[in-house]
């Protein structure tokens, strides 16, 4: 494993507009790995993690070294270019990822369900409610959420059944605290103490708002920082957990898990 800082250059206009999408720096940090061979499903070779601080900076998780001489040579946005012998630090999970480890933690996340799609049978009686939330639509969002609940039993069984499902986002404080103690239950973790920030679209206009196409529909991924302590239950699964992230929208800078003793 590998952690590597990258100090940007925040004096240069190019670099605000490249951090306006973050589907540009993520295709740049898949640069520094050319030799990693990619399929549909697979977790990616890395984690990364925006830190707007006095010093902009991201912060990238990988399990192989990385080249940044090939990602941005020719793209010159950072205050330096990482040394590979000096700046990009080796991580040896062996060390310290071991049953009963207590950390703590921070994490920002993407939490997400599974449910069937019930809004798509009654399009007409909800088009005025949102289907997302936002702090702006707060109302609508749970009015309509109410709407859909009493509509929601006049569907028979095999409408039902024949519902695909779909991913929304969870909005509600403690349906995230649970999500994430779900997640520790599977991957090695149990939580001791958390800290909620509640949701946020960070850069709501312009970074985590991406078109999708040419049209009106766009990606709003919504965060939530964690921070707390947590202790290691399983080694094996907590370094799967590690290593590869946790939750959804790890394109989007979400899922690294950051630890300290």
């Amino acid at each position: 494993m590998y952690l590597t800082k990258l100090d940007l250059d925040m004096q240069k206009r190019k670099t605000a507009n490249w951090l306006q999408n973050p589907y540009n720096i993520h295709k740049r940090l898949w640069m520094a790995f050319p030799a990693e061979k990619h399929k549909h499903n697979d977790p990616p070779p890395f984690l990364y993690r925006l830190e707007l601080q006095s010093q902009t900076r991201i912060l990238v998780q990988s399990k192989n070294k990385p080249s940044w001489q090939l990602a941005f040579k020719d793209f010159d946005i950072l205050l330096n270019l990482p040394k590979e012998e000096e700046d990009v630090k080796e991580i040896k999970t062996d060390n310290f990822l071991e049953s009963g480890s207590v950390f703590r933690f921070s994490l920002i996340a993407n939490p997400t369900k599974k449910v069937k799609d019930y809004r798509s049978l009654f399009q007409k009686e909800l088009k005025d409610y949102p289907e997302t939330w936002t702090h702006a639509n707060h109302t609508k969002y749970l009015e309509g959420k109410r709407i859909l609940e009493d509509l929601k039993k006049s569907v028979s069984k095999e409408q039902r059944e024949k519902l695909k499902s779909k991913k929304i986002g969870i909005y509600n404080k403690e349906e995230q605290i649970q999500w994430l103690s779900n997640r520790g239950k599977e991957g090695g973790f149990e939580l001791i103490e958390v800290n909620h920030i509640p949701s946020v679209i960070q850069h709501e206009d312009a970074f985590e708002r991406i078109k999708k196409d040419k049209e009106t529909k766009s990606i709003q991924v919504y965060t939530v920082h964690f921070t707390g302590i947590f202790r290691v239950t399983n080694q094996d699964a907590f370094k799967h957990t590690y290593t590869y992230g946790i939750g959804s929208a790890k394109a989007f800078g979400c899922g690294m898990l950051m630890i300290a003793r």
